[in-house]
């Protein structure tokens, strides 16, 4: 998908990012964030963190979105593995949603849990 091109309301997550590596304990962690637009247009930005368990041999998980409160336009979804490696897909996205595919590069022969950056914007520039 796009990427968020708005230079004075860039999206910066890595104080976000480090609290949610920092503790285990949490398996999510997001914060919603409205900015305006070249345009002059209100859009939101939700930024989210989300560990996923994987089962012993497992390579694929499914990663399901829920918005809330809905986003006025269906966002631009971008998502990305951290310190792992493997393929991320977003397979739907609507407004109240999306749907992401996160397929492994190796299995483990023991449960593991991968983290995963999450960005959504209706940026009308997208």
């Amino acid at each position: 998908m796009a990427e968020v091109d708005s230079s004075a309301d860039e999206v910066e997550t890595p104080e976000l990012q480090d609290q949610f590596l920092a503790d285990t304990s949490l398996n999510y962690l997001g914060s919603r964030s409205t900015a305006v637009g070249d345009d002059g247009e209100p859009f939101d930005t939700l930024v989210e963190y989300h560990r996923i368990d994987f089962q012993a041999n497992q390579t694929r998980a499914i990663l399901h979105l829920r918005f809330r409160p809905d986003f006025s336009l269906a966002p631009a979804v971008e998502a990305t593995l951290i310190d792992t490696s493997g393929r991320v897909r977003v397979t739907s996205s609507t407004i109240f949603g999306a749907r992401i595919e996160i397929t492994l590069s190796n299995s483990s022969p023991k449960p593991t849990a991968v983290c995963i950056e999450t960005i959504c914007t209706n940026c009308p520039n997208e």
